[in-house]
């Protein structure tokens, strides 16, 4: 195996300031990074079932619609 290319891959992730700024973000509100991505898909996801539900979509259907995206 190449350890080399795994430490340089490992230490570029661990020196990336996007994914510092993330952690820094979720740490700010009490969570790790999976909590916030998964804060951020929820909000992603109302706002799509709102969006339909403002077209006069029946909720359920809405809902099924989403469903059937993922």
């Amino acid at each position: 195996m190449n350890y080399d290319k795994i430490v340089e891959r490992l230490n570029s992730y661990e020196n990336d300031p996007n994914l510092s700024y993330l952690n820094s973000l979720a740490k700010k509100n009490n969570m790790d990074l999976g909590q916030l991505v998964n804060y951020w898909k929820q909000q992603e996801e109302e706002a799509e079932l709102s969006e339909l539900l403002q077209q006069n979509i029946p909720e359920e259907y809405a809902r099924e619609m989403l469903e059937s995206k993922k």
